[in-house]
């Protein structure tokens, strides 16, 4: 008897308990309604700085918060400007332009995401395009503030330029696809000129040229077309700036970052190898997902350049060809799994018939240049008939695991030593104060005008290898 009651009161305990879950699970939480109740929101404005125009801008989002211990309800949400907005706005993942009875449930939140598209004013000056997201909850108006600064630009969309093209600095050129320099022709591009390519688009230069007239202060710089602060060191952001068969090419101060390759140079069969190619000075080439330099059986030289953080070779110089580089700094510390080396030359390829053809490597020096990254193994030749292939590497640092006691090929060269840089992980690659890299250089192959990069006096009998000669 005792043990039955017992169970009756822990199954009446156990009844009363679930009626009580059930109770609290179905009773609906209430509405505030207090006019005094507000929204509140991760932002009070969304900046977008710069966008170009015709080009729609990244995402960027906001949090709205309902702060109170009951559900809210947002009465209206609404583009000031409705349909004629340059803004596009997306609620909790529902576009529109308006929006009505949107609950939020006590102390939770939903997302608002933002675009915005500008359209081409035809001034050289930047533009202000502004409007406001409004709410209206239990009779309150708030609004979150939408600014967007813009930028009227050249685009270029899958065109043939004309002939003699010079681009100047009034405004930026935007490329879609590609914009090319045919056959004899030659593009010009002006001191402090920005060229901004979209996703996937590339500048060809096809047995044209290129003259690139940067200075200092104002370099010609070559990137992608997506402006806000966190795209501003991003690899793959556009295709390649290419080359075939060079006629007479030149680039002196430009900046070419954030693309797969800087710069590809090819030499078109019937050709053979050029006797002009492309000259380029004081010039960085950074932030590439694959290559800085790909080279196949071209004439490159090379002064006082950087050529940093790539993905794969900071140069690869394939298919023979002829190469002078002097002054030159390649350095390597990408952040992430890279497995080929900075630096590798070849002077073969297989046919489609499967056999091996040599185009011979011929009149090719290194001289004062540092080879230096994060891998044991920088530096790569894969070379057929090596004895007769025309190349020297004098006063260079290398970080190799190869043999190179060859004293015909390599002069004084400093294997394996670390020429310290200031700071690897900001990609400055100066020279510390001690470096041991300072006056390492050759002074018979100093640079042409005797500077270094930054218009510094090179030291003249003992320079600094690399584009940076330290002067204190």
């Amino acid at each position: 008897m005792k043990k039955r009651t017992i169970k009756c009161f822990f199954f009446g305990l156990f009844a009363v308990l679930a009626t009580g879950l059930l109770f609290t699970r179905c009773k609906k939480i209430g509405v505030e309604t207090d006019s005094a109740s507000q929204l509140s929101f991760s932002t009070d404005t969304v900046l977008f700085d710069t966008v170009f125009t015709r080009i729609g801008s990244t995402t960027k989002r906001f949090k709205i918060y309902n702060p109170h211990n009951k559900r809210i309800n947002i009465s209206n949400i609404q583009l000031a400007a409705g349909a004629s907005s340059n803004f596009r706005i997306n609620i909790d993942g529902v576009p529109g332009i308006s929006y009505k009875n949107i609950e939020v449930l006590p102390q939770d939140s939903i997302f608002a995401f933002v675009e915005v598209t500008l359209d081409p004013n035809g001034a050289n000056a930047p533009l202000v395009i502004e409007d406001s997201l409004l709410f209206e909850t239990n009779g309150n108006a708030q609004n979150v503030k939408l600014v967007a600064w813009g930028q009227d630009a050249y685009f270029h969309l899958g065109e043939v330029l004309a002939c003699s093209e010079v681009w100047n600095n009034d405004k930026p050129h935007v490329i879609f696809g590609y914009a090319a320099v045919d056959s004899a022709c030659t593009l010009t591009i002006n001191a402090g000129t920005q060229v901004h390519l979209h996703n996937r688009s590339s500048l060809l230069i096809y047995k044209g040229s290129l003259d690139v007239n940067g200075s200092f202060l104002d370099p010609v710089v070559f990137q992608g077309d997506r402006l806000e602060p966190e795209y501003d060191n991003v690899p793959g952001q556009w295709s390649k700036i290419q080359f075939f068969f060079p006629r007479n090419s030149k680039m002196d101060y430009a900046i070419i970052k954030n693309g797969n390759i800087g710069l590809q140079v090819d030499t078109l069969s019937e050709d053979g190898m050029g006797s002009n190619g492309l000259t380029l000075k004081n010039t960085i080439i950074e932030n590439m997902a694959a290559a800085g330099i790909f080279s196949q059986g071209s004439t490159i030289s090379g002064e006082n350049l950087l050529v940093n953080n790539c993905g794969q070779f900071c140069a690869v110089l394939t298919i023979g060809g002829s190469y002078n580089f002097r002054h030159c700094t390649f350095a390597n510390f990408w952040n992430g799994n890279r497995q080929d080396p900075l630096f590798a030359m070849t002077n073969w390829y297989e046919d489609v018939n499967g056999g091996i053809q040599i185009r011979p490597i011929v009149h090719t020096r290194f001289d004062n240049c540092i080879f230096y990254g994060s891998n044991d193994e920088e530096f790569a030749l894969d070379l057929r008939d090596e004895a007769s292939q025309d190349y020297i590497f004098n006063h260079c640092i290398l970080k190799t695991e190869a043999s190179l006691s060859d004293a015909a090929r390599y002069h004084n060269v400093f294997k394996n030593q670390d020429p310290q840089f200031i700071d690897e992980e900001e990609q400055d690659y100066r020279l510390i104060r001690t470096a041991f890299a300072r006056n390492k250089g050759d002074a018979a192959y100093n640079t042409s005008n005797m500077m270094d990069y930054y218009g510094s006096l090179r030291n003249d009998q003992e320079p600094d290898p690399g584009y940076f000669e330290r002067k204190d």
